[in-house]
């Protein structure tokens, strides 16, 4: 009797592109570390992974505020990436546009994370983890044109080949 195992679970985990205005006005991207990351890399704040396949605002927001003390009005899907994992099973990467809810907000790191950075748009590919770097590069664009993206495994699908 062949083997009915069902397939693996898609697993869904939301991204947090926190934008700022600099004092030169452009725009700035809030990146954190955490302590297992190589020394000078960074990834998006993100919400806790979830099962059922939709985008939670609340859950984003709740993280972001626990994991960094910022308070962010959560908007827009910016680009969602499809990966595959090397166990066969899938994780749908979304990451989301969001700002900061007031001014003169203070950062307080919560206990997995130990730094921050805000980022210039020129300088993801470079203090990004490699891994999540064309995915950022891409929110990052996305951003910027009012659009949104689809990838898999971090490569651009079809229309968003530009990117």
């Amino acid at each position: 009797m062949p083997s009915t195992a069902s397939p693996p679970a898609t697993l869904t985990v939301c991204s947090a592109l926190v934008v700022r205005r600099a004092p030169n006005g452009a725009r700035e991207f809030f990146l954190v570390r955490t302590g297992d990351m190589k020394r000078g890399l960074y990834r998006l704040p993100a919400g806790q992974p979830t099962n059922t396949g939709r985008r939670d605002h609340f859950d984003l927001h709740d993280a972001v505020r626990c994991e960094t003390g910022l308070r962010i009005v959560v908007g827009r899907l910016l680009v969602t990436d499809k990966i595959t994992t090397a166990a066969g099973g899938r994780v749908h990467h979304l990451v989301l546009l969001c700002s900061l809810y007031g001014t003169d907000q203070k950062i307080r790191l919560g206990s997995g994370l130990c730094g921050y950075r805000w980022a210039a748009a020129d300088e993801i590919d470079t203090v990004c983890a490699p891994e999540l770097a064309p995915t950022v590069t891409a929110a990052v664009r996305a951003c910027e044109t009012a659009r949104s993206f689809e990838l898999a495994d971090g490569r651009p699908v079809d229309a968003c080949a530009g990117v």
